[in-house]
């Protein structure tokens, strides 16, 4: 899979696809159809503080950390989102520019639902709720 097609969404402003979250202009996501599936890209963009220690290796990008939880839920055999595409633009020592996170739209499949449903379950004994 060509995975260039989704680095226009490094640059600050273009032509991106349906913008489906924006928490205060710091974490984006996009939907975007290409070759006929639906992806979604998170987009991080440093800020304040958190860019100066990413920089000096205090705090990990964003990318590169939901990479090793990818792993780490992988060896436990917990259901997760699969990483498809990260890369990360560096601008200058402090501005690493935007932080992207490309992932595939799946259907559930039961084996997902069977999990979902027990930790609801779980939950709602453990808080004594009443549904």
């Amino acid at each position: 899979m060509n995975y260039q097609f989704f680095d226009k969404y490094l640059e600050e402003h273009g032509d991106f696809g349906e913008c489906i979250s924006n928490h205060k202009d710091k974490t984006l996501v996009y939907k975007e159809k290409f070759e006929g599936k639906n992806f979604y890209i998170k987009k991080y963009i440093p800020y304040g503080k958190r860019r100066k220690r990413i920089a000096f290796g205090l705090y990990q990008d964003r990318a590169l950390h939901y990479e090793k939880v990818c792993k780490y839920l992988a060896k436990l055999n917990i259901p997760y989102v699969n990483l498809e595409y990260k890369k990360i633009k560096r601008i200058s020592f402090f501005d690493r520019g935007n932080l992207s996170r490309i992932y595939l739209e799946e259907p559930r499949t039961k084996e997902c639902e069977e999990f979902l449903k027990n930790q609801i379950e779980r939950v709602v004994k453990e808080l004594n709720w009443k549904i």
